[in-house]
């Protein structure tokens, strides 16, 4: 079964599609080999690079892996096809923009906001720095009841 879909904007051409060649299914392939971004990146040897697509290390960060054929990737995950690449296309952005619930995608999206997160969490400076100082800090305005 093939799904063709084109944006209004004629972008990227995308199938999706369950195999790839006559050899069996990317998605079991993909269990096994292309789980690393240099895997996929080997993958475009045969690539015929231009000017006018992304960069194969590009498409192979955002899951991508060369069909060997025109200039059709294939994600490793959801299996999506795109195609027609040009410049002005950023290859995570597509894959997102026509397969929002890729799990690869959303794996991305989680590792970027840990990033972002721990950075931020790096960036704030400690108040104070010996804890336990804290509560002596805390109390120290406290003064004894007249009754004890």
């Amino acid at each position: 079964m093939e799904i063709t879909s084109f944006s209004a904007t004629q972008s990227v051409m995308c199938n999706k599609l369950s195999k790839v060649g006559p050899t069996g299914s990317v998605r079991a392939l993909s269990q096994v080999v292309l789980r690393t971004a240099s895997a996929r990146l080997s993958t475009f040897q045969r690539w015929e690079r231009s000017s006018s697509s992304p960069s194969p290390q590009a498409l192979s960060m955002a899951g991508f892996i060369y069909r060997g054929v025109a200039d059709q990737t294939q994600c490793v995950s959801c299996l999506i096809v795109l195609s027609r690449w040009t410049p002005e296309h950023d290859p995570d952005f597509e894959h997102r923009r026509h397969s929002p619930t890729c799990e690869f995608v959303l794996g991305r999206q989680s590792e970027s906001a840990n990033r972002m997160q721990s950075s931020s969490i790096r960036s704030l400076t400690p108040v104070n720095k010996d804890v336990s100082q804290l509560h002596v800090h805390s109390f120290s305005s406290l003064r004894t009841p007249p009754y004890l």
